[in-house]
């Protein structure tokens, strides 16, 4: 009996040094208020916040705006930006060759013959839809 309480007290002292080790160390560069504002709102606030406030509403804007079967081609977002943009933007699909629509986000893109302003976002951004000959 003597050697499991030695085992489950070496077990619970190893896991509270390791804990206490995680909390008090250096250089954790304010992830704690990260962690506690996420905690502390919902999915769209979250979304948010990770994205960037003005990209996802940006995409929610063109989220509500494009129809469903629409494909499209962003401009104006990074790398990372455009995953979380495709998942965002489901069920329209991204067409990379004559898409309907270019959304346009804080870029100083020339619209391209064939296309024409659709919707205007706040300034932020704006929706190119093709024209139909």
């Amino acid at each position: 009996m003597d050697y499991q309480k030695l085992v489950y007290t070496f077990f619970i002292s190893a896991f509270l040094l390791l804990w206490a080790v995680f909390l008090f160390r250096e250089n954790k560069r304010g992830e704690y208020a990260e962690l506690r504002y996420l905690y502390a709102h919902n999915d769209i606030e979250k979304r948010r916040f990770v994205m960037g406030a003005s990209e996802y509403d940006y995409l929610a804007y063109c989220k509500e705006t494009l129809p469903a079967n629409a494909t499209y081609r962003i401009i104006g977002l990074e790398d990372i930006a455009l995953v979380r943009a495709r998942y965002m933007l489901w069920p329209a699909r991204v067409d990379l060759d004559k898409p309907d629509f270019l959304l346009v986000f804080k870029s100083h893109y020339s619209i391209p013959q064939g296309y024409a302003e659709f919707k205007k976002f706040q300034g932020d951004g704006y929706i190119l839809k093709r024209e139909v000959k």
